[in-house]
């Protein structure tokens, strides 16, 4: 059934994604990882006041169209790092308790809690922390990686230049322009 799932700010503007999803299970590290499966979605934003529906524009930096599935994905992954991009008006409470699961599973690092798995892009999949340094988190997927500013958790990038800033990081952690905060550098 059809419901409101989120109501978000971004870049000052509003926006409502309505639709249903299923809480399906991965299996990581030996442990059971839920997330959602969305489905007819739609969303709307407000203008001169009003809802009026809403379809993304723009495309990732792999060059797919941004669609609903999208902006909820992710507004859910901002949630995880605690609301860097996206202010949150409503969540559903199923979809907040699934949040709150994985907020829970920190690591502390200079005083910061950092999320030890996240759920991230299109489908939300899983991805585990991997290392941490002065500038930089690393968190990775199967072969993908994601390059996050350690200092805002701003989101650097989600493909081949994140492999590209995990090898640069080695090299300057080897001569001591960063330092590893948590995790051990990868096998080269």
């Amino acid at each position: 059934m059809k419901q409101l799932l989120a109501t978000f700010e971004v870049e000052g503007k509003r926006f409502s994604v309505f639709g249903a999803y299923s809480l399906e299970t991965i299996k990581f590290d030996e442990k059971d990882f839920a997330y959602p499966e969305f489905y007819d979605l739609s969303s709307t934003t407000i203008l001169d006041g009003k809802p009026k529906n809403y379809k993304p524009s723009g495309s990732t930096f792999d060059g797919r169209s941004y669609d609903i599935t999208d902006m909820i994905s992710g507004f859910i992954s901002d949630q995880m790092f605690g609301e860097k991009v996206y202010k949150k008006i409503y969540l559903e409470d199923k979809l907040t308790d699934l949040v709150d699961q994985y907020r829970k599973n920190t690591v502390a690092v200079k005083g910061n809690d950092i999320a030890t798995y996240i759920l991230y892009g299109h489908n939300l999949d899983l991805y585990k922390l991997e290392i941490v340094t002065t500038e930089y988190m690393y968190y990775s997927a199967d072969d993908s990686i994601l390059m996050f500013n350690a200092k805002d958790c701003q989101l650097i990038s989600d493909n081949y230049f994140a492999e590209i800033g995990l090898w640069d990081s080695m090299e300057a952690i080897k001569v001591g322009k960063e330092k590893i905060l948590w995790g051990n550098l990868p096998m080269e």
